[in-house]
């Protein structure tokens, strides 16, 4: 009988173990950024909302300066392929413990960037035709 409980508490210790046991590789997330510079050229520029006193500068190089926001948004990333001339983009701005990404949509017809419900219109908007 003290055979058999030791070979039972053993074969449990021996299963805690290796069900403990972590795996020393964990498969890491892949950051995967649409990249269409073409599209992020043509983007790029000033845009205003309607009463000018908010501004957001977009750059080619995914850079973004904003002007009248409580938080400053630091950078701009495609969230999808484009679809004519219009793309989902994030705004990124900077969090407590990570980027914050705030969707928003551009629409290059127009010369719109749409986000948090506010449009912001192109300054000098080169419509493509």
């Amino acid at each position: 009988m003290k055979k058999l409980i030791m070979m039972v508490a053993a074969v449990g210790m021996l299963c805690l173990a290796a069900c403990d046991s972590k795996p020393t590789q964990k498969a890491q997330k892949e950051s995967t950024e649409i990249v269409d510079t073409a599209f992020q050229n043509k983007v790029a520029g000033e845009y205003r909302s309607y009463d000018s006193k908010r501004t957001l500068v977009l750059t080619a190089d995914g850079k973004v300066s904003s002007k009248g926001f409580k938080t400053d948004y630091t950078s701009w990333q495609l969230a999808a392929k484009p679809v004519g001339n219009m793309a989902d983009i994030f705004l990124v701005r900077q969090g407590i413990e990570a980027p914050v990404k705030d969707k928003g949509t551009v629409d290059l017809k127009e010369g719109i960037v749409t986000t948090k419900d506010e449009s912001f219109r192109k300054s000098n908007p080169k419509l493509s035709e």
